[in-house]
C-alpha cells in the first residue's frame, strides 16, 4: 500500500519528486488513518472496561505525558528547521552525508547537541516529572497499586522514548519521511497489540505501562537501525561552534514560549477539571477530548510532511512559492479536517440514537461538534505559524501568550464551577475569534516582509 521511497537527492539539494513528495504524504496519511483507529479502539476498551472514576486517573496520566512533550519546548522542531536548512546544499551518499564541508559539518553539530538535549530531558522526566505526577495523583486519592506504580513504569519505560526523538527529528529534516513513518507504524503496530490484548485481560492501567514499554523498544531499535550512517559521521570528536550554538538557543527561545502556551491552550482542559472536580467529573469529559485530539493530529499530517519544505524554499530565498505553499497546505489540511470531523460527528450521533451504550460514559455532541469544528479551523493558523517558524522567526508570541491566559483563566473558571461547555465556548472564541485573526495579520506581515527583502 505505500510504495518504497523513490525520492532523489538531486543536483546536491533535496528536492523530492512529485511521486517521492506523494509517497511521503500518503506515508503519513495512512499512519495518520491507522493511528485514528487504534486510539478509537482504544478509547473505546477503556470506556468499556474502565470505570468512570478509573477513566479519569487514566485519562490524567495521559495529561502528565503530554507534559513532556511541552518541556521539549519545541526543540524538536527547531532541529527539523536547522536540518532541513543545511540538507539544502548536502545529500546523502550511502552511508555518508556528502556536500559542502561548511554545512556537513554544521549538521554533525546540529545532531551532537540534539543527543545531549534529549539526554537532559530524559532525566528530568524520570526525576522531577514522575514524581510530580505521584504527588498530584496521590492527592486525589488515588491508589498505590491500581494508579501509582502504573504510573511510575510508565514515567521508566518513557526514557528509550525521549532519547529517540532526535533520531526521528534527524529523519524528517532530511527529508526521510517514509522510513519515519515506517517505524511510527511498526511501534503503533505492536505497542497496541500488547494494550489491547492487556486491556482484554482486565489489567487496567497497566496495559499502558506495557504499552508504553513496547514502543520505547520498538523505537529503540529501528531508529538507531536507520539513523546510523548519520551517526558514524557524528560520532568522531567534535566541538559545537559558539555561533551555531546560539543560533540554535536563540530560534529556541523565541518558540518555546509558543510552545507552552500552546500546551496551556489544548492540554489544560482536563487538568483543570481533574484539579477541581475530581477523577469522576473529569472522567466524563476524557473521551471526547481525545477525540478532538487525535482528530487535530490527523489533520496536521499535510503541515508535518510539508514543513521541511518551508525550511528548504526559505532558505532559497523563493518566498513566493513558500507562500503558494502555505496556501495549498492549510486550506487542503483545513478540509480533510472537517471531513473526518464530519465522518466522526455522524458515527458518534449514530451511537447516541441508537442507545448503544458504547461508553460508560456518554459523548456530549454538541461540545464535540464545537471541538471538532475547532480543529479545523485551527490548520489554517498551525499552518502560516509553522511556515514563519520555520524562517526562524516568531512574530506571535504575544498572541500566543495573550491567547494562553484567556484560555487558562476560562477553563480554570468553569472547570472550577462544573461547566464544561463554558470551557469548550469560550475557548471556541478565544482562539477562532480573537487569536485566529490576529495571527493571520502577523502571518501576511512576517511573509510580506520576506517577500520584500528577497527582492532587494
Amino acid at each position: 500500500m505505500i510504495e518504497f521511497w523513490k525520492g532523489r537527492w538531486a543536483d546536491g539539494r533535496f528536492s523530492a519528486s512529485r511521486l517521492g513528495k506523494e509517497v511521503a504524504l500518503n506515508a503519513s496519511l495512512l499512519n495518520k488513518i491507522i493511528s485514528a483507529a487504534a486510539n478509537l479502539i482504544t478509547l473505546t476498551l477503556v470506556a468499556r472496561k474502565f470505570t468512570v472514576e478509573l477513566q479519569g486517573y487514566y485519562f490524567a496520566i495521559q495529561s502528565f505525558l503530554a507534559l513532556i512533550v511541552v518541556l521539549e519546548f519545541g526543540f524538536g522542531g527547531v532541529l527539523v528547521q536547522f536540518i532541513s536548512h543545511e540538507w539544502a546544499f548536502v545529500r546523502a551518499e550511502s552511508r555518508n552525508i556528502e556536500g559542502h564541508p561548511v554545512h556537513v559539518s554544521k549538521i554533525r553539530e546540529i545532531m551532537l547537541l540534539a543527543m545531549v538535549y534529549y539526554r537532559k530531558l530524559a532525566a528530568f522526566s524520570l526525576f522531577v516529572v514522575t514524581p510530580i505526577g505521584y504527588a498530584i495523583l496521590r492527592a486525589k486519592g488515588a491508589n498505590l497499586y491500581e494508579h501509582l506504580i502504573p504510573w511510575f513504569l510508565i514515567g521508566l519505560f518513557l526514557v528509550p522514548s525521549i532519547l529517540c526523538m532526535p533520531l526521528r527529528y534527524i529523519l524528517e529534516g532530511s527529508g526521510k519521511f517514509v522510513e519515519s513513518e515506517m517505524s511510527r507504524f511498526i511501534g503503533l503496530l505492536v505497542s497496541n497489540t500488547v494494550g489491547w490484548l492487556l486491556l482484554l485481560g482486565d489489567v487496567k492501567i497497566y496495559s499502558f505501562a506495557a504499552m508504553t514499554f513496547c514502543l520505547g523498544l520498538v523505537d529503540y531499535w529501528i531508529l538507531n537501525r536507520l539513523t546510523l550512517p548519520y551517526r558514524l559521521i557524528s560520532s568522531e570528536n567534535l566541538v559545537i561552534s559558539q555561533e551555531l550554538r546560539e543560533s540554535i538557543w536563540r530560534h529556541e527561545r523565541r518558540i518555546a514560549p509558543s510552545w507552552l502556551c500552546g500546551y496551556i491552550c489544548y492540554q489544560s482542559f482536563y487538568p483543570a477539571l481533574f484539579i477541581f472536580q475530581g477523577p469522576v467529573i473529569a472522567g466524563e469529559f476524557g473521551p471526547t477530548l481525545q477525540i478532538y485530539f487525535f482528530t487535530i493530529s490527523f489533520g496536521l499530517t499535510w503541515v508535518t510532511v510539508n514543513a521541511p519544505k518551508f525550511g528548504v524554499l526559505g532558505a532559497g530565498r523563493d518566498f513566493s512559492s513558500l507562500r503558494a505553499l502555505v496556501r495549498r497546505t492549510s486550506w487542503t489540511a483545513a478540509s480533510i479536517t472537517a471531513l473526518f470531523s464530519m465522518c466522526v460527528w455522524a458515527a458518534f450521533f449514530l451511537i447516541e440514537s441508537l442507545q448503544l451504550h458504547v461508553y460508560n460514559a456518554s459523548v456530549n455532541l454538541i461540545i464535540l461538534g464545537i471541538l471538532l469544528l475547532c480543529a479545523s479551523l485551527g490548520q489554517f493558523q498551525s499552518t502560516e505559524t509553522t511556515a514563519i517558524w520555520f524562517q526562524k522567526q516568531n512574530p506571535f508570541l504575544l498572541i500566543n501568550i495573550g491567547t494562553a491566559v484567556l484560555v487558562l483563566a476560562s477553563n480554570c473558571i468553569f472547570a472550577k464551577i462544573g461547566s464544561s461547555f463554558g470551557m469548550i465556548a469560550s475557548f471556541f472564541i478565544i482562539t477562532n475569534l480573537l487569536a485566529w485573526p490576529a495571527s493571520h495579520l502577523a502571518y501576511n506581515r512576517a511573509i510580506g516582509r520576506l517577500c520584500t527583502s528577497s527582492t532587494e
